[in-house]
């Protein structure tokens, strides 16, 4: 069993199982956002098969069971995942499943946020996209 821990959850690696919990340690705003991101996953899994998939999740976010994924290399180049928006885009978020690239780690979406610069949404907004998808 391996022990990961990100700022809003810990994640246990259990034989081919990756278990995420929200993060208590860290005060009620990142458990809060564990929670979400939990739930985040929950409801996009499925919809692109570069998500690692979540095979079972407990209600409210509490915890979720997804396929455990090979890390990416960390001198890895960063994988090809265009069209995809993440507001983390670390290679430590990526893995390989079944042979193909895999987000790891897509709870938090940024499905809801405006370009800074120009106030459009996220996908509306051309310079905003190109820095996510490089």
């Amino acid at each position: 069993m391996q022990i990961r821990q990100g700022q809003t959850r810990i994640v246990l690696l259990i034989g081919k199982w990756a278990l995420k919990f929200p993060h208590i340690l860290n005060g009620w705003r990142f458990f809060l956002l564990g929670l979400l991101a939990n739930i985040n996953e929950r409801r996009w899994s499925g919809h692109d098969k570069r998500l690692c998939p979540v095979l079972w999740a407990f209600p409210m976010g509490f915890l979720l069971r997804m396929r455990r994924a090979e890390l990416w290399p960390q001198d890895g180049s960063f994988p090809h995942m265009v069209g995809l928006p993440f507001l983390d885009p670390q290679v430590a978020n990526f893995g390989m499943l079944d042979g193909e690239p895999v987000s790891l780690d897509y709870g938090t979406m940024i499905e809801s946020i405006k370009c800074p610069d120009c106030g459009r949404w996220w996908d509306e907004c051309e310079a905003f996209n190109e820095v996510i998808n490089r």
